[in-house]
């Protein structure tokens, strides 16, 4: 259990911690207080007299009579008590506010971690975890650790508060109850420790099923269909949902149970101790007056008791939730290392015009790249030098590295040797480039025209100005003609993956974002592969007459878009690369 505190108290910053305690703290001197005056009162009921030091300070206030005395130590209660309630929903409301903010440090956390993160480390981690640690294990992080030890410092504070006060009054009986309360729960505690530890680990990967599932059906619907797979699906996720019905009604028994049977016992044990008292021979005005302080404080801390009992199964089944989050954030942790390109001078970088994208050279020296050691290299001792103005083509066999050498140019993998130098045209000051990316699968958000275009978070309010850039763009691309004949707008809405959108349509929206973009590196991966061969002519016609500012690099396998390239990298099965170009009149040499 202790290493369990440890991992929580990892996740929750010190003022918070502070915080809690302060809060239980406080909550536990009001306990004590509200039980305190309740004494009186019982002396007023019982005994019909008010104690001395009571009767002086109520006469000083100008209140005399004995049947006004007691109303007003009765009123004063009153007040005690909604003072109490008013203070105790105040600490409740601050309680959740620690809780949730806590929750949206770790959300923080988490979605910081993992984009700062490197882009080749990010290929090992499942994205089913990261959606389901975002979504619903974030909410059971909250719900079933902060939320229940939130809960379990305020009801431990009302039970000390309140046997504190019993201690005062009543010792032995107080001795006693404390002992047959340790008695009584430990039992439960034993009895379910290793049981709701498995629990919750089956919960967790029936979790990660369910998330699992999810995002096979949607992202693939279209072979579902096909492959008549619904079956095999439906029989899956039944078993699924089945096995995470069976454990959440488990839990939730657990978690009620500990009320039900303190209640029980919590009667039998003051049945019996008033008949001891019977047995002792004491008055029945004593017994009344044992039975109602005992009553009372038994009221006030059976209930905490058990629910003390049920936030501990609660902590103790959501352990799995914690651990894995924290396991999560160390493999994220392990990964975090931003790449960046290896340049001449390390940190002179200047911002790039976004409307006249600065002239850079891209110089590899004896690159080389392997994706872990003793593997092969992908490509090694690698070097050429490209400049703005260029078009250049790269090609080979398909999974022969392209992608992983555009990577590393582009500075979403590090190099295994050698270095890829971004230097700008004019002297060797570093600059960052400023890359815009097509893929041959684009990704499409669900958002509108605008935003897909943009990459504002936000749309305008109104129907926002098409300036000068964005009008080429889509020229270019030729999405703005597909605009015209879908009646689409700026502001009209791309569904999720850009569904409503044909396979060509999606890849001309990708390569009017990348022109938005106005990059200085300009990479088409297999970019126009959906498309005929008379729009991809238009295309790159367009792309070579106004990149003169820019390093266009294009990975295809059809040759005959060679003839827009300056220079053309072949990958070759053995890790180098051959390099060919135009002659001085212009002539294509591959």
């Amino acid at each position: 259990m202790l290493d369990y505190l440890t991992d929580i108290i990892r996740i929750v910053d010190r003022r918070t911690l502070v915080a809690l305690v302060a809060t239980s703290l406080i909550i536990s001197i009001l306990e004590a207080a509200s039980i305190s005056a309740v004494i009186p009162a019982l002396n007023v009921i019982l005994t019909d007299r008010i104690p001395d030091n009571l009767t002086t300070l109520l006469q000083a206030a100008g209140i005399d009579a004995i049947a006004t005395q007691k109303m007003a130590i009765l009123f004063a209660i009153v007040v005690v008590f909604l003072f109490r309630a008013l203070i105790l929903s105040g600490i409740l409301f601050y309680q959740s506010s620690l809780v949730f903010g806590a929750q949206t440090r770790l959300s923080n956390l988490l979605y910081n971690t993992y984009l700062q993160s490197r882009f080749e480390a990010l290929s090992k981690v499942s994205t089913t975890e990261i959606t389901k640690a975002s979504t619903t294990e974030l909410a059971n992080l909250t719900g079933g650790v902060l939320l229940p030890m939130a809960a379990l410092c305020s009801e431990l504070a009302l039970v000390v508060g309140a046997m504190f006060v019993l201690l005062l009054v009543q010792p032995t009986t107080a001795a006693t109850l404390i002992a047959i309360t340790v008695i009584l729960a430990m039992p439960v505690l034993a009895m379910n420790s290793k049981r709701l530890s498995n629990l919750g680990r089956v919960r967790h990967q029936m979790e990660g099923d369910r998330t699992r599932f999810a995002q096979e059906i949607t992202g693939s619907i279209r072979e579902v269909k096909v492959y008549e797979m619904e079956p095999q699906l439906l029989s899956a996720i039944d078993g699924t949902n089945t096995t995470y019905a069976h454990v959440m009604t488990r839990i939730n028994f657990l978690q009620n149970f500990p009320r039900i049977y303190f209640e029980a016992a919590g009667l039998c044990v003051l049945l019996t101790l008033c008949g001891i008292q019977l047995y002792k021979g004491l008055s029945s005005t004593e017994i009344l007056t044992f039975l109602m302080l005992s009553g009372f404080a038994a009221f006030r801390a059976l209930p905490s008791i058990a629910k003390i009992l049920a936030q501990l199964q609660t902590l103790r089944f959501y352990r799995p939730t914690l651990t894995n989050f924290l396991n999560l954030l160390a493999e994220l942790g392990a990964a975090h290392e931003t790449v960046k390109f290896a340049s001449s001078e390390e940190g002179s970088s200047r911002p790039v015009n976004p409307a006249a994208p600065c002239a850079i050279r891209i110089v590899a020296h004896d690159a080389s790249y392997a994706y872990s050691d003793g593997l092969p290299h992908v490509f090694q001792n690698v070097s050429f030098e490209l400049r703005s103005g260029q078009i250049i083509g790269l090609v080979g066999q398909s999974g022969i590295g392209k992608s992983t050498l555009l990577d590393c140019i582009i500075g979403l993998r590090g190099l295994s040797g050698g270095s890829i130098s971004i230097l700008e045209d004019e002297g060797l000051a570093s600059t960052k480039v400023k890359v815009a990316y097509v893929p041959q699968t684009p990704v499409v958000f669900e958002a509108t025209v605008w935003r897909n275009l943009t990459l504002e978070q936000k749309d305008p309010i109104d129907t926002p100005v098409i300036d000068a850039n964005i009008a080429q763009a889509l020229s270019t691309s030729g999405f703005g003609e597909v605009m015209k004949a879908r009646e689409l707008e700026m502001l009209s809405r791309v569904t999720e993956s850009g569904r409503n959108l044909s396979g060509g349509q999606r890849q001309r929206l990708a390569l009017a974002r990348a022109l938005v973009r106005q990059g200085n590196l300009l990479v088409l991966d297999e970019a126009t592969s959906a498309l005929d061969v008379a729009s991809e002519d238009k295309i790159y016609d367009e792309i070579r007459s106004g990149g003169r500012g820019r390093i266009v690099i294009i990975v295809t396998h059809r040759p005959q878009l060679l003839k827009y390239c300056d220079q053309v990298i072949e990958m070759l099965p053995s890790g180098k690369v051959s390099i060919k170009g135009k002659s001085t009149h212009g002539d294509v040499l591959f």
